[in-house]
């Protein structure tokens, strides 16, 4: 009966069946009661340690979420600097076509002698119209007219 394991396995009744002396029901009481703080100590001690792992996980997860969003911003500047880029060299060319067109019109306009031209036209029989014979119309929001004659 001094073995700890065998004490642990007795009750009280068999402690009362068994006339143990008072020495050895407070050893048996004092055996229960340090089991009992042992499991509570595990207990605490396991909490512990499902604590640390959650703050373990929650520090991993916000570390992979702070370098997932800043990579993603790096990301997000680079796309915009390139199509930055892209626009400006758009604009770029979209301005040298407009210069180019502007040159054009300048040098057909300049190529074209409108009065020898207005010459030309009436001395083929062109005439200017008569005041009478100008119609004027509306056109209203319509880009359509339809001619009657009445």
């Amino acid at each position: 009966m001094t073995s700890e394991s065998h004490a642990t396995i007795l009750t009280i009744e068999d402690l009362v069946a068994t006339s143990l002396t008072e020495e050895q029901i407070e050893r048996y009481h004092a055996i229960k009661k340090r089991a009992a703080f042992q499991k509570k100590q595990l207990i605490i001690f396991n909490r512990q340690k499902r604590i640390a792992r959650y703050r373990l996980l929650r520090t991993i997860m916000l570390v992979l979420f702070t370098g997932a969003t800043f990579f993603y911003g790096v990301y997000l500047t680079t796309e915009v600097s390139l199509h930055q880029r892209q626009v400006l060299t758009m604009q770029d060319a979209l301005r040298e076509r407009i210069r180019e067109n502007d040159d054009m019109e300048r040098r057909i306009y300049d190529s074209v002698d409108i009065l020898a031209l207005k010459e030309k036209a009436i001395s083929m029989g062109l005439v200017y119209p008569d005041p009478g014979s100008i119609i004027h119309y509306d056109p209203g929001s319509d880009n359509y007219m339809q001619i009657t004659e009445t």
